[in-house]
């Protein structure tokens, strides 16, 4: 068996690297082959994310902000005026994103968007925020100064033993002291200006919007969904791009060996390969989306736990062996096997060897010189040579 699929892989990589059997290719032909592998394979990798676009993704559907306040709970009480805060003061009104992506969003997450897009676009709520940004920022760097004191006046105190003078000592508590007042003055600020941005008729929508618990399982039930089928549809859609090009070079190669054509027979051997290799990582890229990424962290977290991580690495590259050695198993059986070529050619009563209509009970081909009969060992007489057995005497030949 071993020694089979030796000689069957040693054929295939012949059709890869030779013309015919008499003529090998020289390196700098190989070269330009090479090249249109490449060329060809870049040009094939291009043509599915353009297919891959033509889909809405789930990022698209549900976007980051989206899935931050209903899907994450990123968004809390605490926090989410100092997010909203980030949101409005980075906005550039030149570029208007959502509209352009708004067709694609999910209906409750549109709604969502659109309020934000309102929100951006209020001008007094931006001079409220921005005004919120400049406080906190003087809040931040009294906090630093303070603290940055605190330790100064502790180690004068514990130094005061050493004759440090009261004047200076005091010098340092009461720039504290201006310090903490001015801090507590930023800390009122702050608070008087969110008492404004939460009592706006436009806020409340808002917060009432992100705190809805219905629109919230409904965006996780959908995301679920368009995170099993995306994938699905992706790769529908990729396979449906691929499908004529395989079967072009699959029936061309078909053609080219039937009429033995070596250099057709090379190059479409070529990008047959070539062609069937996206078809492959796309397959693995389906598995990998498809399958929930919490059984991948659970093996890994079990191997990880028996200390055999290595495992995981050996599993991987067994089973991308296997995958690699049954895919040139199935091209060299199903798409480069001779002897079945041989046998459709006997059926069809044509040369065994080029193809050509021939005659019935013609013992040699005209065009090729190929012998289409054998002498048996066994009876003596003239024997198809396709087939084990004689077609005389019905031995093993």
């Amino acid at each position: 068996m071993i020694k089979n699929f030796k000689q069957r892989f040693s054929r295939f990589k012949a059709r890869l690297t030779h013309i015919n059997k008499k003529e090998p290719l020289s390196s700098l032909a190989l070269f330009i082959v090479i090249l249109l592998d490449i060329f060809v394979l870049t040009v094939l990798f291009h043509g599915l994310a353009d297919q891959s676009r033509q889909l809405t993704n789930p990022a698209e559907y549900i976007p980051k902000e989206c899935r931050e306040i209903f899907v994450n709970n990123d968004w809390t009480k605490t926090n989410r005026i100092n997010r909203l805060e980030n949101i409005v003061v980075k906005y550039n009104r030149r570029e208007n994103y959502h509209k352009k992506r708004n067709h694609k969003l999910h209906p409750l997450c549109r709604n969502l968007v659109n309020q934000l897009d309102k929100l951006k676009n209020n001008d007094q709520l931006t001079l409220l925020f921005n005004e919120r940004k400049r406080v906190r920022n003087k809040k931040l760097e009294l906090q630093n100064i303070l603290q940055e004191k605190q330790g100064t006046y502790e180690i004068k105190l514990l130094e005061k033993i050493s004759m440090v003078s009261e004047k200076s000592l005091y010098k340092v508590k009461k720039d504290i002291d201006i310090k903490t007042r001015a801090l507590e003055k930023a800390e009122n600020k702050i608070i008087n200006i969110d008492k404004k941005i939460n009592g706006m008729p436009e806020i409340i929508r808002f917060w009432g919007l992100t705190e809805n618990n219905s629109y919230r399982q409904t965006i996780i039930k959908d995301l679920r969904h368009v995170n099993f089928w995306y994938p699905v549809k992706e790769y529908a859609l990729q396979l449906l791009f691929l499908t004529p090009v395989i079967l072009l070079l699959y029936f061309w190669n078909i053609k080219s060996v039937k009429k033995e054509k070596g250099l057709q027979t090379f190059i479409s051997s070529h990008l047959l390969a070539i062609a069937s290799i996206p078809v492959l990582f796309k397959l693995i890229d389906l598995a990998v989306d498809i399958l929930p990424e919490h059984i991948f962290r659970k093996v890994l977290l079990f191997l990880e736990s028996i200390k055999l991580l290595a495992l995981w690495y050996y599993i991987v590259i067994v089973v991308s062996t296997g995958i690699a050695v049954a895919l040139i198993y199935f091209i060299q059986k199903k798409l480069f096997n001779r002897d079945d070529l041989k046998i459709k050619h006997f059926f069809q009563q044509q040369c065994i060897n080029c193809g050509s209509r021939l005659p019935v009970k013609t013992k040699a081909c005209p065009f090729c010189g190929q012998s289409q009969y054998e002498t048996c060992n066994h009876c003596q007489k003239s024997s198809f040579i396709i087939g084990r057995f004689c077609s005389e005497c019905g031995r093993k030949k």
